[in-house]
């Protein structure tokens, strides 16, 4: 049974998420998450604005060369975005997270997002980024209210889960700040949904 205090609690969490959702949120016409996130930053060429989805989206069409993955059926990451019978949920770093990660890495600080992607890329095998990217998928539909109500959270990388403490999620990187979920959430498309955090969840100690 739930006490009364951390009813209160989640009941203020839920409030917060539901003024943090309320931010700008752009392309809900989408049938399925590759496409609203595509909409959602013009069309996800790397460019200088850190506040939208280019860079995820272009590691995720990066990833198209590797093939099927088994861990996704046979499916790729691209399939699994743009199926609009999908029911998933993906915490989708926006192109800030991305510059903190590449920052953690050595990077200079220039380039923009094609510089952040190249740091990445230097430092990090396409494997080891499909797994990255894979850890922000959870298999099954979580609206905020069920996110806020659930504690631990398996993920499409097998054996790889992380925590969820108030809006902070906790990875497996001791060494790295942990995410934050922050606006826009509840980004619906298809049967699928996305809630955007700060930082890159990290699957292991890198």
């Amino acid at each position: 049974m739930i006490s009364r205090s951390k009813f209160l609690t989640m009941i203020a969490l839920g409030a917060t998420v539901a003024l943090l959702s309320a931010g700008p949120q752009r392309a809900q016409a989408a049938d399925n998450l590759a496409d609203l996130l595509i909409e959602a930053s013009d069309g996800a060429a790397l460019d200088n604005n850190r506040f939208d989805y280019d860079i995820i989206v272009q590691t995720v069409l990066a990833l198209e060369g590797l093939g099927p993955d088994p861990d996704l059926g046979g499916a790729t990451l691209l399939d699994v975005l743009s199926n609009p019978d999908a029911k998933v949920t993906v915490f989708v770093p926006r192109d800030s997270a991305f510059w903190k990660l590449a920052r953690a890495l050595g990077w200079d600080g220039k380039g923009g997002d094609a510089g952040v992607l190249a740091a990445i890329t230097a430092t990090l095998d396409l494997n080891t980024i499909r797994n990255v990217v894979k850890y922000h998928v959870v298999p099954e539909r979580l609206g905020f209210f069920r996110v806020l109500f659930k504690r631990n959270f398996d993920t499409a990388l097998p054996g790889a889960s992380f925590t969820r403490k108030r809006l902070r999620l906790r990875d497996n990187e001791p060494d790295l700040p942990d995410p934050r979920l922050t606006f826009p959430l509840q980004l619906q498309a298809g049967k699928s949904v996305a809630h955007t955090i700060t930082r890159v969840l990290i699957p292991v100690d890198l």
